[in-house]
């Protein structure tokens, strides 16, 4: 063999070995990629409702606020990095599809309403005392710094994070509640949910006050013709998907904002000249449930599988 083909196995060798050595010691190589068509905000545009301002924040400066606000800092890690992610991904959502003229030009605001809740680091030491300063905040940093990017993705696209407090045991289709279909926001079963406080309330009214609410509702309701509380149809979580009321038909997600209810999920009955909502949940239902999250991290589960639970068939994906 003539020598100017040494080279060539030379290269081989340096190549292979190492090659060879991670795969017969089991080390995995890396799984998650960057996603180039998902370019890294250096900012995020944040509108203060308090203010009207918009100012530019770094993301996870951003996220520091976020958290304490919408999950509570006394939560398991691993439910509070799941919370961590939902949270990057809706504000990545909304800087890349979401209408700025909705913000003052911001790419999200502070009003827990329409986007996510935020609160600053001296209001979340008077809401939390002590312990924000002994361990929340750290938490809290944490579960922010140490998903530091990753956001998750359906088809590599940046998906609509949704998230609640509790599920009535079941979350909710996202059809059922809003008028599109998404196939990563399904109804999936949610453990845990009846350990937190808010998983059953109940909301009384009296029968004219409840007639009244419906005439506002519509009209056409007739209560002397009609069974004042007739049939209802029930959604896959259980929920209310629409009842009669008064020989009309209603979308269970309309009671629910007329009464003020905590969800959809109620049964309805009349009793002593009132009108008795008894209600299983807290929220909109739809994507993660926090309290069945944070059931779920105390049983054992990784952030990734609460992620993967709450979300089918979605990737977590590294933006930046």
């Amino acid at each position: 063999m003539k020598p100017y083909f040494y080279p060539f196995y030379i290269l081989l060798a340096v190549v292979m070995i190492p090659a060879l050595w991670l795969n017969f010691n089991h080390i995995p190589l890396p799984q998650e990629k960057k996603d180039e068509s998902i370019s890294e905000p250096k900012t995020v545009k944040v509108y203060y409702k308090e203010t009207g301002e918009v100012k530019d924040c770094s993301l996870d400066e951003y996220l520091y606020g976020v958290l304490p606000a919408e999950m509570p800092p006394s939560f398991n890690d691993e439910a509070l990095k799941a919370q961590a992610v939902a949270a990057r991904t809706y504000v990545i959502n909304r800087m890349k599809n979401g209408d700025k003229s909705a913000h003052n030009g911001g790419d999200i605001c502070t009003d827990s309403t329409h986007c996510q809740a935020y609160i600053k680091d001296s209001e979340a030491t008077e809401r939390f005392g002590a312990e924000w300063e002994k361990t929340y905040r750290a938490k809290i940093k944490n579960a922010v710094d140490s998903t530091k990017g990753e956001i998750i993705t359906y088809e590599n696209e940046p998906i609509t994070a949704v998230f609640h407090s509790t599920a009535g045991g079941y979350t909710e289709n996202s059809e059922d509640v809003w008028s599109g279909y998404l196939p990563y926001l399904r109804s999936v079963k949610s453990e845990g949910d009846e350990l937190s406080p808010s998983f059953s309330s109940v909301c009384e009214v009296p029968v004219d006050g409840f007639k009244d609410v419906l005439r506002g509702l519509n009209p056409a309701v007739n209560f002397d013709t009609n069974p004042l509380i007739g049939n209802a149809l029930y959604n896959q979580s259980g929920s209310i998907k629409s009842i009669i009321l008064g020989g009309c038909s209603f979308k269970g997600t309309d009671i629910r904002s007329a009464f003020q209810l905590k969800s959809a999920n109620f049964s309805v009955s009349e009793k002593d000249n009132k009108i008795i909502f008894n209600v299983k949940g807290n929220g909109h239902g739809v994507g993660m449930s926090q309290y069945g999250a944070n059931y779920k991290a105390a049983q054992g589960a990784t952030y990734k599988d609460i992620i993967n639970t709450y979300y089918k068939d979605v990737s977590l994906t590294k933006a930046y």
